[in-house]
């Protein structure tokens, strides 16, 4: 029996052999298959298998093939990579491959060149070296070095690659996952032949080959993949794509089948193939983009949490920065990582590299910090948000939580950052002010368009920053610009102590190393004066402690509100006066012998220090000028125009122009303020004329006689 198919023999795949006759057995065949386009197909033996048609029944071989291996193509128009204007070619010298690899190297090339992937060619005018990397597998896969050669003269695609912690936020509520791994994704896209030359890669091997596929390591191929991705996804729930991971996921199995198959469905229209080894399907806890998932939230890779746990202290600043990326990654997890890491970052900085005790608390810490069990919850905009902030000395931090059904708070996510140099030498305020905006920034994605509960630890904020209330009249610059920002959200704003605030308070206030002088920068006569400072007014009670408090302990916490602006002392946003310039200011404010409340109110506005408001009393109640003037009352009064009995017993007039060469006459009536306009190609001298006439005026527009007529001083009335 034969089934003519056109082809002289009939061709499996061992993946599906195995389903159709578990048990098969390999045979060895000394046969070799290509394709119709002179392919070649690598055969690893033969099997027999029972065939029936009708009442007969053969035996007949199937060869089995190692598989459709294969990636498949995706659909659209080839990937293009333009060139940047001024762009020359660059041409790199074939790299060595380790003998190890050699072989397995060479039959990967080999295996690209016999199904379409690559082409050889002779003459190239780019050309860069290749990469391997060795697979869990084994495998090899091999990438093109395009960062000192193509990546740097290319326009690069900017279409934006989604937030994973955005990903997560929407899976919540699932319960089961399924993770699909698109085999050698990238190698599915097809590249433009116009630009195929600029990908030529030298190898040491086959020479110089061009990829009709996209290759590993240029730069714009993820943008445009995540965009491809993003039109095969289109239209389908329950679905998140990152790069090369697509994740399905569902609260409930029924509703994840569905899911899948639809996304299947959407996989075979546009020519996607799976690498079935590493999808996984309906698990209860998935571990994907470097974290795990499960019912209850995100938490941390365990595989990374092992390497992390089992990694030795660095010794190098190369493996330094390796572990301060990691925290990086998980910074979401961890309260007041910029902080907290801020003396491992200084020691970067430092020649010889040397470990200390600080800097083995720090690592000790945030090595804690990255092993310990915490779990974040995933953002739902049906809960109630908070958004809790805090600033210390040199840190910003704030903490992103739920409040559930049963009044307990979870996170979603941690935030911290180190205040620049200039932003430390601010007053305390307007640190725990900074803190708030940065962070609704940070979080603006989560925070616009809804109600969420601000909670801070500086109570003057509660009144500065209420969405209700009005900025006071006093208040900086910086601080209305905050208040301006804020005034595009829905929130309401509590206050609470360090001690109930305490997730965004350690967040910003870890241990330090260093710390730092705020008048570090001023000169020696500018810090005698605010040495001198030891009797400031007591504004905010932030904390209370057992008596006895000294005047200087109060002067010392005080002095954090000074801070440096364009070399000079500031307070808040005044001015700080020293001793040897304050009978100037005083002068200045009492020129115009203002008297003691207008003086003190542009006092505030611009200049400080202490006792001002006593030093301006004394010079006003000592200036004879003033006590002369203090109790005289006012020469004059007022006196109010006298209303008008009737209409048009009284006119006021003057004219405006020219307007398109016409002069126009405006009378008033000061009884029913009723308005007329005339326009009138008079000159000015003849407008005078007129309007001196009240009688004739009026008797030719309304017919009843005018008692006067009030005008300007303006020469044309005279």
């Amino acid at each position: 029996m034969e089934l003519d198919t056109g082809a002289p023999c009939s061709i499996i795949t061992k993946s599906k052999v195995a389903r159709i006759k578990p048990e098969f057995q390999l045979q060895k065949t000394d046969r070799h298959f290509a394709s119709y386009t002179g392919h070649r197909i690598n055969c690893i033996g033969k099997t027999s298998v029972n065939a029936t048609i009708g009442a007969t029944t053969s035996n007949l071989y199937l060869y089995v093939v190692e598989g459709d291996n294969v990636p498949g193509k995706i659909s659209g128009p080839p990937a293009k990579m333009p060139l940047k204007n001024g762009a020359t070619p660059i041409f790199a010298r074939a790299g060595d491959i380790p003998v190890a690899l050699r072989d397995a190297y060479a039959k990967q090339i080999d295996s690209k060149i016999s199904s379409g992937f690559y082409k050889r060619v002779d003459y190239s005018e780019w050309a860069s070296t290749t990469h391997v990397v060795v697979k869990k597998n084994g495998k090899l896969r091999i990438t093109g070095n395009y960062k000192p050669t193509l990546n740097p003269r290319i326009i690069i695609d900017e279409h934006p690659i989604p937030k994973i912690e955005h990903l997560f936020h929407r899976m919540r509520g699932a319960c089961l996952f399924c993770h699909l791994d698109v085999t050698d994704a990238y190698t599915h896209l097809e590249v433009d032949e116009e630009f195929s030359h600029v990908l030529t890669l030298n190898t040491p091997t086959h020479g110089l080959i061009r990829p009709k596929r996209a290759v590993y390591g240029a730069a714009n191929i993820p943008a445009i993949w995540q965009r491809r991705m993003k039109t095969v996804l289109q239209g389908l729930e329950n679905v998140v794509s990152f790069f090369d991971d697509i994740i399905v996921y569902a609260d409930n199995f029924d509703k994840l089948i569905q899911a899948l198959n639809l996304i299947l469905d959407r996989f075979r229209q546009h020519g996607l193939k799976l690498n079935p080894c590493k999808c996984t399907f309906a698990e209860h806890v998935l571990e994907a983009l470097g974290h795990k998932i499960d019912a209850s939230g995100i938490h941390k890779s365990d595989t990374h949490i092992r390497v992390v746990r089992d990694a030795p202290k660095p010794i190098i600043p190369e493996e330094l920065q390796l572990f301060l990326g990691k925290a990086t990654y998980y910074n979401s997890f961890i309260p007041d990582l910029s902080t907290r890491d801020r003396p491992l970052r200084d020691m970067l900085l430092k020649d010889p590299f040397i470990w200390t005790p600080e800097d083995n608390k720090a690592y000790g810490e945030i090595k804690n910090a990255l092993t310990s069990p915490q779990v974040l919850i995933q953002y739902d905009p049906t809960l109630p948000l908070l958004l809790a902030t805090d600033a210390s000395k040199t840190g910003l931090g704030a903490v992103l939580s739920h409040r559930l059904s049963n009044g307990q708070e979870r996170p979603i996510a941690y935030a911290s950052r180190t205040m620049t140099a200039t932003e430390q030498k601010y007053p305390q305020i307007d640190k725990e002010a900074l803190a708030i905006v940065w962070v609704v920034q940070k979080f603006f994605n989560y925070l616009y368009a809804r109600l969420f509960t601000l909670i801070t630890d500086h109570k003057p904020l509660t009144q500065i920053l209420h969405p209700e209330k009005s900025l006071p009249v006093l208040c900086i610059s910086r601080m209305a610009n905050y208040a301006d920002y804020l005034a595009h959200f829905d929130y309401d704003i509590v206050f609470k102590t360090s001690k109930e605030n305490a997730n965004a308070d350690y967040c910003s206030r870890a241990p330090l190393t260093s710390t730092v002088n705020i008048i570090h920068n001023s000169s020696s006569s500018q810090r005698e004066e605010a040495e001198d400072f030891d009797d400031f007014d007591c504004f905010t009670i932030h904390q209370t402690q057992q008596l006895p408090v000294r005047a200087e302990a109060i002067a010392r916490e005080t002095r954090k509100d000074l801070h440096l602006a364009a070399n000079c002392l500031m307070f808040e946003h005044k001015v700080v006066i020293p001793l040897s310039l304050r009978d100037t200011i005083l002068n200045d404010l009492h020129v115009a012998h203002l008297g003691i409340i207008k003086m003190k109110g542009l006092a505030r506005y611009f200049v400080f220090w202490p006792g001002i408001d006593a030093d301006i009393e004394k010079l006003a109640k000592s200036c004879t000028a003033c006590a002369t003037q203090a109790h005289d009352p006012p020469k004059f009064r007022n006196h109010h125009w006298e209303y008008p009995k009737a209409p048009w017993e009284r006119i006021h007039i003057d004219y405006a122009g020219p307007v398109a060469d016409t002069m126009l006459l405006i009378v008033v009536d000061a009884c029913s303020k009723w308005v007329e306009v005339k326009p009138t190609t008079l000159p000015a001298s003849t407008i005078a004329t007129y309007s001196n006439k009240p009688t004739s005026f009026n008797n030719r527009y309304y017919g009843q006689p005018l008692h006067s007529i009030w005008y300007t001083n303006h020469c044309c009335f005279r």
